[in-house]
């Protein structure tokens, strides 16, 4: 009994370290994600300058080829894509943050998280009436 009593506080051990490890993972995830938010933001109003200036090239005469407003706004597109991407992840960083340290709650009637959580894969299969 003695062997498996500290067999048992070695598991205990084992588990609360890697508790802690996850937290601290999550942590660095989260961090992680809000300085690649903000990067993502700063690429958005880079893209917006960008795309200010070739318009007012095409306005003003500057030059009369279109395809410079072009790349501007498809630069500017693919901006918010990983703009949106960052976010997206920084959210499931949280996530992830608040399920390591045991206090992730869904309640199925706050939103779509919840109803995502409640959602029954047989009702799918059933077929429809």
């Amino acid at each position: 009994t003695l062997i498996s009593l500290e067999a048992a506080k070695r598991e205990v051990t084992q588990a609360e370290d890697q508790v802690i490890s996850d937290v601290r993972a999550s942590i660095r995830s989260i961090r992680s994600a809000i300085v690649s938010l903000e990067l993502q933001r700063k690429g958005i109003e880079i893209a917006e300058q960008r795309l200010e200036f070739a318009n007012e090239s095409l306005l003003l005469g500057r030059t009369s080829d279109s395809r410079n407003v072009v790349e501007a706004q498809n630069s500017l597109l693919q901006a918010q894509g990983r703009y949106d991407q960052a976010r997206a992840n920084l959210q499931v960083a949280i996530l992830s943050y608040l399920r390591d340290t045991g206090v992730l709650r869904l309640d199925p009637e706050s939103g779509e998280l919840g109803l995502a959580m409640k959602y029954d894969h047989r009702e799918r299969l059933s077929p429809a009436t």
